[in-house]
């Protein structure tokens, strides 16, 4: 059979399984295919109808040989689970493996090339349907009508699962430019905007402006330019609250060659008034680090604060600065076969480069007594008066040497001799981050927890982490505020358990102690308790096995520390007991 034929001729040529129902031959130089399906691994693809108009000129200049195409309803959706001639794509088990991100960019490059290949000078295809999940949740895209000729087009895109009104794109395909444009201009009418919502997810984003440009600059480079303006978006990784922004926008300078892709160092990205330097590089080949570099230019604190204009800390607003926020170096690399042994580094001249010239009436005097109110779910819980009248308050002084130096080791080690921000544990966070595909960690020192607690709110989003690292470096390098002073009140504010802040609070809560009749033993389980306040407890009352095992081995990991760092000594370690006394109740870790 002529289709048969047809068929496997084209799936050798697409290095994919071809059927085909049925093809027509009709005058002038027309060819009909009825009912085509592709299958590539998990995907199939199915083209109801597809004519193709034949074009000798095209064919005797090596071209496609097709004047003009038209396609019917095409759909494109995983195949099932029982189809027996569809293998599924082999996993990786590095878990920092970047073979995607190098494919990705391959296809990228060479995209355009076939594009500009294979693309007939006409081309109208009626509808194509894309199934697919997004955040767990079925998801069918539609493009609708799309029409090329002389180099431009127009499409539409819908779809179902999500809130998306229709949105019209158009642009040009332009073969002798090397150049592919996609745009969208909305008029002052809100419905004219592009905007996706997903119900459930409380996720919403909509632009008033979107272009993307693609711009085959060589054969192993390309530029891409996209940016999108006058945008509205609630995101809860991004933010607690819907924010705007007038302008994101990225232009991309890449290369692959070989195994390997570079964005090059003239690489830009800007976000309303901040201005960024971009550069990467990886290889396939037997070096292939992942190298990046992130340049934050220069730029006025008002610039900073006005591209930022939702921070939980109003009063930020209110400041008078003089001078400027200078140019961030942030440099990142590591090896995906050995992702811990990283290099991070964050290069910024913070000191003597801004001065404050008005401080708002209500900004906390950190030097001098003052009340911190506590709030959850916008309800004030508690107001803790931080001075010495008050009995569970502790100055510096007064706080047991062992104590401060376990919560030291535990949290931040390296306190004493950074400028607010640890560079070797911002980069373990990043690397343990991407290892698990997800925030969980955030690479906060003591200082940043401190601000957490006295300013900010404690949900986990970029833009509050963004708030926090500014204000920490306004702590400790404008306000030079005394590390003993950000560590006392740090101590005095932690909370332990619900209602229970500070160590001393603690300390009676959970031993009927004072902080200086705590044990070693004591001491290293108040360190455990500081990142899940909320929840130990309830563990401790169900006997929880699971928690016996993670405060055993949180025991062995910071005992070794608090030796290796002359904390404590060898006697110190053999006195260690196997049972913890917990309000009472006999924790015993010896079987954990």
């Amino acid at each position: 059979m002529i289709h048969q034929a047809f068929a496997a001729k084209l799936g050798r040529v697409l290095k994919m399984r071809v059927g085909i129902r049925s093809i027509e031959w009709r005058l002038p130089l027309k060819i009909v295919i009825n009912e085509l399906t592709l299958y590539k691994q998990q995907w199939v693809i199915r083209i109801d109808h597809l004519e193709l108009q034949f074009s000798p000129l095209a064919f005797l200049k090596g071209q496609l040989p097709f004047a003009a195409v038209y396609i019917g309803k095409v759909s494109c959706m995983r195949a099932p689970a029982d189809h027996k001639e569809i293998l599924a794509e082999p996993t990786e088990n590095n878990a920092l493996s970047l073979d995607w991100l190098l494919r990705c960019f391959r296809l990228l490059c060479q995209f355009p090339d076939r594009l500009f290949k294979y693309l007939p000078r006409t081309l109208h295809i009626e509808q194509i349907d894309l199934s697919a999940n997004l955040f767990g949740e079925p998801l069918e895209w539609q493009l609708h009508d799309l029409q090329l000729h002389d180099n431009a087009y127009t499409l539409c895109i819908s779809a179902r699962g999500i809130k998306m009104p229709a949105c019209h794109l158009q642009g040009q395909i332009d073969k002798k430019a090397m150049l592919i444009t996609v745009q969208h201009e909305g008029s002052n009418n809100p419905g004219s905007s592009c905007s996706v919502e997903i119900p459930g997810k409380n996720m919403f984003i909509q632009a008033r402006e979107l272009h993307l440009q693609v711009n085959k600059t060589a054969p192993d480079g390309l530029t891409v330019y996209f940016s999108v303006k006058n945008c509205r978006l609630n995101c809860p990784v991004v933010a607690s609250r819907e924010i705007d922004f007038s302008v994101f926008a990225l232009q991309l300078h890449c290369r692959y060659h070989a195994g390997s892709f570079a964005v090059e160092d003239n690489s830009v990205i800007q976000f309303n008034e901040i201005n960024c330097q971009l550069s990467a590089s990886c290889n396939s080949g037997g070096d292939n680090t992942f190298q990046s570099c992130l340049v934050i230019r220069e730029t006025q604190v008002s610039d900073f604060l006005r591209s930022f204009p939702y921070f939980t800390c109003r009063q930020l607003y209110q400041f008078s600065f003089t001078g400027r926020i200078p140019a961030i170096h942030i440099h990142f690399s590591f090896d995906p076969h050995a992702p811990f042994d990283y290099q991070f580094s964050i290069r910024a001249e913070l000191k003597d480069r801004l001065q404050i010239t008005r401080v708002p009436d209500n900004w906390p005097d950190i030097n001098q007594p003052f009340t911190h109110h506590i709030y959850e779910h916008n309800e004030l819980i508690r107001s803790l008066t931080l001075c010495p009248s008050n009995r569970y308050y502790r100055t510096i002084d007064t706080i047991p040497y062992l104590l401060a130096s376990i919560i030291v080791h535990a949290e931040d080690e390296n306190f004493y001799s950074h400028y607010g921000v640890d560079e070797i544990f911002v980069g373990y966070a990043l690397i343990e981050n991407l290892m698990k595909r997800k925030f969980s960690r955030g690479g906060s020192t003591i200082t940043m927890q401190l601000v957490k607690n006295l300013f900010l709110d404690h949900n986990k989003t970029i833009y509050r982490k963004l708030e926090e690292l500014f204000i920490t470096l306004l702590l400790e390098n404008v306000f030079r505020i005394p590390k003993s002073k950000l560590l006392e009140i740090y101590l005095n504010i932690i909370e332990f358990a619900p209602g229970i802040y500070g160590i001393c609070e603690a300390a009676d809560y959970y031993f009927s102690k004072q902080p200086e009749a705590l044990t070693l033993n004591e001491c290293i389980v108040l360190t455990y308790i500081i990142p899940r306040p909320k929840y130990f407890l309830d563990a401790v009352n169900c006997s929880s096995l699971q928690l016996k095992h993670n405060l055993k081995k949180h025991f062995r990991s910071m005992v070794d520390k608090l030796v290796l760092k002359g904390v404590i000594g060898q006697k110190d370690e053999k006195m260690l007991q196997q049972d913890v006394y917990i309000k009472g109740r006999v924790l015993s870790l010896e079987d954990a």
